[in-house]
């Protein structure tokens, strides 16, 4: 109790009532280097983080999924493909000699 009316006191009588008394805010060597620390602080823990629980593609999930799953397991024991095939249906796109070629 005494020590908080001290503390409202001695704040109070620190500073001066009038506004071109006041000052603007001027970061010292150490404000800085807190402030940079701290930044530096947050990224090690994040990558900490990122290291521990890394980040995963949910298409990597799901073609993992595809190529281990029983459903495709199966299909893939009767002959039947699991992945699309893509058919060329005209080999001068292969070659670059086509009429709609882009570029040039």
């Amino acid at each position: 109790m005494w020590f908080e009316r001290f503390d409202i006191i001695a704040i109070v009588l620190s500073k001066g009532h009038l506004p071109s008394t006041w000052w603007r805010f001027e970061p010292t060597f150490v404000d800085v280097g807190i402030f940079i620390g701290t930044i530096g602080f947050f990224f090690v823990l994040f990558l900490l983080y990122a290291r521990t629980f890394p980040v995963i593609a949910q298409a990597e999930v799901k073609t993992i999924l595809k190529s281990s799953g029983e459903f495709y397991k199966k299909r893939r024991e009767q002959g039947i493909p699991t992945k699309p095939e893509i058919i060329v249906t005209d080999s001068s796109a292969i070659n670059g000699r086509s009429d709609n070629n882009l570029n040039g």
